[in-house]
């Protein structure tokens, strides 16, 4: 056997030991935190968050939440949980979507009363909360209509967020028409969301520009040449770019995208699997053939 084959063996029986002592560290601080002997849990885990231990790191955090062992510090709750969801640790990121949506509640319970005083931008900011789930179960619906309120009273994230609703059909039937209407009514007053909303259709002239140019002869025209081709030039380019756009705008409009959730859906449980089996069975073939 090869010098460097014994290495890696070593390095790989030494990293798997490692990984049993951490597993049984962390086990050991767990057992300790269920007979509520947190000293001798907060002992473990500091050596472990040394060590860079993602679950110490959330356990620790969950110790600070609940004052198991140390004063209750929730600040210094959710630094450990922001520390541990760095690293990936997906406890860490429940505990401290946990954290965040108390603190959603209580601002979503001090906005209610102005909602419904009529206050546009706290109809605005609930409407996003229920959008997004911040302190509340999702509700699209009523995110919607309190979009409509405020936007009735011309509060401007209001309108960008209305003619969201409408492109991704949320609390509402997908209508780009009106999308796009709510787009320009906040873009003309200045609201750079909207404005970057409405460079989509920019993104399609360009895109429309460079399929004329490569696949459709550009400004040429067949069987015209000389000086009448360069006189209409510019003509039949601008000619060829409006019906790509229309084509483009036309499709969009008759046949609705898919929202985010449904997208990911696509991608993760058909077309990621469907390119891995084209990897394989190209592979194959290659070996075969």
């Amino acid at each position: 056997m090869s010098k460097k084959m014994l290495l890696a063996a070593a390095g790989l029986i030494f990293g798997l030991q490692s990984m049993s002592v951490m597993a049984a560290s962390i086990s050991a601080a767990t057992e300790a935190i269920q007979k509520q002997d947190y000293a001798t849990a907060i002992d473990d885990l500091k050596d472990l968050i040394e060590e860079g231990n993602s679950d110490a790191t959330n356990l620790m955090g969950q110790l600070y939440e609940n004052g198991w062992g140390v004063k209750q510090d929730i600040a210094k709750a959710r630094s450990l949980y922001d520390q541990g969801a760095r690293q990936g640790n997906i406890n860490s990121v429940n505990s401290l979507r946990k954290l965040k949506n108390i603190e959603y509640k209580v601002e979503l319970d001090a906005l209610l009363p102005k909602v419904k005083a009529g206050d546009a931008s706290a109809q605005n900011r609930a409407g996003e909360m229920y959008e997004f789930g911040y302190g509340t179960d999702r509700d699209g619906a009523m995110a919607f209509n309190l979009y409509q309120l405020a936007a009735k009273q011309d509060f401007v994230a209001a309108q960008h967020n209305l003619g969201r609703s409408y492109n991704f059909g949320t609390g509402t039937e997908q209508n780009f028409e009106e999308a796009e209407r709510w787009y320009r009514t906040a873009a003309k007053q200045g609201y750079t969301n909207s404005m970057f909303f409405l460079g989509e259709y920019a993104s399609m002239i360009g895109l429309s520009a460079i399929a004329a140019t490569l696949y459709l002869g550009g400004y040429n025209v067949p069987g015209v040449t000389g000086n009448l081709a360069n006189l209409l030039g510019p003509g039949v380019m601008i000619f060829k770019i409006a019906i790509l756009v229309f084509v483009i705008i036309w499709i969009r409009w008759t046949w609705p995208r898919l929202r985010e959730d449904q997208l990911q859906t696509l991608a993760w449980h058909w077309l990621i699997p469907l390119a891995l089996a084209n990897i394989v069975i190209v592979a194959i073939f290659k070996v075969a053939f």
